[in-house]
């Protein structure tokens, strides 16, 4: 019933009655326990990860079931914020028959949770009502705060948390799973293993801490990583308030044991307490003679790993590029699909080490090998200093000068004078925009900058519809980071192929100096020019590279190309490097029934005999589904079972396309529990209320 919550403290309070009242022996004191019920859960725990992960884009309130009744989870704590270590969090596990451990984390704005809800308590969370989403893509119950999570209330929390089963914990019943760093990072590799994987107990065992010997985190929170004899490491997130800020790392090799938690796209092991750390039993080495700070930061006199950590500790970190000189002493990442590399360097062995975030090769190319570079190479590093979160490293896009005394050409010194004023008929170059920003007299409206594209970083063809990518003056020169901006007058990226390197573009947006060491065009700036088209002066834009002309059909042809439309919007293609979504509803410039799209945007409808159709996007990828994900695309480059729709209209005109494998989930835009109707076209559970899409034909030019 919707009032459940009610039966909860009601039947709390008769639990703390019972329990309080059973011991007949006067002669002692009764025993108090907390109020405590006896449920089963309406839903397994992974079940409820599976059908509610997408929300993680999206926060989503659980609703109640038609008949009233809330969903109900169990499971039992296995994190504790007690040492100070983990925040204003608290995390519940259930173990399946097969032994599979599944984890969630609720969110919730409160401290010594531990005393609440104690590690190795059974808990039942009345979940209706509730809302779920996340968090830096860490899924997790909490308060929506626009796209993201933020705490819950506590008093919320309560009213639907209740110890179930036993009123006292039973820590021995918490399940530790025992697994390698080689295995955690291979979880990434697909959206249903991370989401299995993520905020679970575990155990690594046989690793040595890269920071042995050095305090845990005593003056702010630290990224201190563990490696395994293969090289593979992962980070153990340490923070600054936990009872164990001054303990020392430990020295030899043993196992951590902690909550592997996710931040943006990298894992991190949470420790509940100091004694997650078993069997470190080495002993310290002897003292490396330390290294004195030196060097200017020039290519002649570069800045030794002493130095640098010398200047970001003091809060001297720097606006412009500068030169670092050290030995590399581990690699965490190389090449990937960003072509970049994450690893640290030293002055010498057994001293502090420096990270260089996300670099790039010599002179600024893609890493294309794994051997390109490797522990004991000495290299000089031209990028920016910074201090994130606690971490001194190299801004994202530092490159290589030298590797071993050999590298590519020197650099050239920029030969650009600052110019410009900001307007549309004199934008800012690239080395004015930079001067304005270092000056600290950064404008509070928007200024029109011009530049050559030297770097795409993202263009996002989903959702969002953004993209991040640097300019320059001219190539070689200082770039200038362009935010998460829109295509011509604000529009949304609808192509990956919209944006090219060695284009002009003018830019409108606001200036600013991000954790004040990253000169950018803050987010939602937008592209007035391209190739001096559009106008910097506010002439006439012209529209996306527009390949196809799309008209409302009643009847498929198998092998044609189309796009789906909702209220004269069409669903916009799923970025090119993911492997699930949904199509983003994206106005049609309607003229007489008709409108064009981008090549990107188009399907392509095949019909398989005794099978049914298959929808092909432009990246060669079908629109298909599983059994796990009810309300998004599975996207997939061979044919399987979730790729086959039933496709029928109705009398008004609408296609219903329902899948083969997931028979109650048919494509459409359904409304959401908050009463509107979402902003886009995918797959939807038996929703209650839904637009159907109309198809239209799309035929080449």
């Amino acid at each position: 019933m919707k009032h459940s919550l009610l039966y909860i403290a009601a039947a709390a309070l008769a639990a703390s009655a019972a329990l309080s009242s059973c011991d007949d022996n006067f002669t002692h004191p009764p025993v108090i326990t907390p109020p405590c019920i006896d449920v089963e859960p309406s839903m397994p725990l992974l079940d409820f990860k599976t059908e509610y992960w997408s929300a993680l884009s999206t926060p989503t309130e659980i609703p109640y079931y038609e008949n009233g009744d809330t969903l109900i989870l169990t499971g039992r704590v296995c994190s504790s914020d007690e040492s100070g270590n983990i925040f204003k969090s608290i995390v519940i596990q259930s173990v399946d028959d097969e032994g599979n451990q599944t984890a969630v984390n609720l969110s919730v704005n409160s401290y010594d949770l531990y005393k609440l809800f104690p590690y190795g308590q059974e808990v039942a969370v009345y979940a209706s009502g509730m809302t779920v989403g996340g968090y830096r893509n860490l899924f997790q119950f909490g308060a929506a705060n626009e796209s993201e999570m933020t705490f819950m209330d506590v008093d919320f929390f309560k009213a639907h948390v209740t110890r179930n089963g036993s009123a006292l914990p039973e820590p021995g019943k918490v399940d530790i799973f025992t697994t390698t760093i080689a295995d955690i990072n291979a979880a990434k590799a697909d959206n249903t293993t991370l989401m299995k994987w993520q905020s679970r107990l575990i155990r690594i065992d046989g690793v040595e801490f890269v920071d042995a010997g050095q305090p845990c985190a005593p003056t702010q929170t630290m990224n201190r990583y563990v490696r395994d004899a293969d090289g593979n490491r992962i980070n153990v997130r340490c923070s600054s308030y936990s009872s164990f800020k001054n303990e020392l790392l430990p020295y030899g090799t043993g196992s951590v044991v902690g909550i592997l938690s996710y931040y943006n796209n990298d894992w991190q092991i949470l420790l509940n307490g100091w004694d997650g750390l078993i069997d470190f039993d080495g002993e310290a080495p002897e003292p490396v003679e330390p290294v004195d700070p030196a060097g200017e930061g020039t290519l002649e006199s570069p800045y030794n790993v002493a130095k640098v950590l010398e200047l970001i500790r003091s809060g001297n970190n720097t606006d412009s590029e500068v030169y670092i000189k050290g030995i590399v002493s581990d690699i965490s990442e190389i090449g990937g699909s960003y072509g970049n590399a994450t690893y640290t360097i030293v002055d010498k062995k057994g001293l502090e080490a420096f990270t260089i975030f996300r670099g790039y090769y010599l002179n600024g190319d893609k890493f294309t090998s794994a051997d390109q570079l490797k522990a004991g190479d000495e290299v000089v590093v031209l990028g920016k200093l910074i201090n994130y979160n606690g971490t001194p490293e190299t801004a994202q896009g530092s490159k290589i000068i030298s590797i071993n005394g050999q590298g590519g050409a020197t650099p050239p010194a920029s030969s650009t004078a600052p110019a410009g004023e900001g307007t549309s008929e004199s934008p800012y170059n690239v080395a004015k925009a930079l001067e304005v920003i270092a000056s600290g007299n950064i404008p509070a409206t928007e200024v029109h900058v011009k530049g050559i594209i030297t770097t795409i970083d993202e263009i996002d063809t989903g959702n969002f519809g953004n993209a991040t990518y640097k300019i320059a003056d001219s190539k070689g020169e200082t770039e200038f980071l362009i935010y998460r901006g829109y295509w011509l007058e604000g529009a949304k990226f609808t192509s990956a192929d919209q944006l090219k390197a060695g284009a002009e573009v003018v830019v409108l947006g606001k200036l600013i100096n991000f954790m004040g060491n990253t000169p950018e065009m803050e987010k939602g700036n937008k592209i007035v020019s391209y190739n001096g088209e559009g106008g910097t002066t506010g002439g006439e834009t012209p529209a996306p590279v527009a390949d196809y002309t799309c008209a409302k059909v009643n009847a498929i042809t198998s092998g044609d190309t189309y796009v789906l439309v909702v209220d004269s919007q069409f669903g916009a293609a799923i970025a090119a490097s993911s492997s699930f979504g949904r199509l983003s509803l994206t106005d049609a410039a309607m003229t007489a029934g008709t409108f064009d799209v981008a090549a990107a945007n188009v399907i392509t409808i095949t019909e398989e005999a005794g099978k049914g159709y298959t929808l092909k996007d432009s990246f060669g990828r079908y629109l298909s589904m599983d059994n796990e994900h009810p309300t998004a695309f599975q996207l997939y480059t061979d044919l399987k079972d979730g790729c086959y729709w039933d496709a029928t209209f109705d009398t008004d005109g609408k296609l219903k396309l329902t899948n083969k494998l997931a028979t109650d989930c048919f494509v459409c835009v359904s409304k959401g529990t908050e009463g509107t109707y979402y902003t886009n076209i995918a797959p939807a559970k038996t929703p209650a209320e839904f637009k159907l899409p109309e198809l239209y034909k799309a035929t080449k030019k």
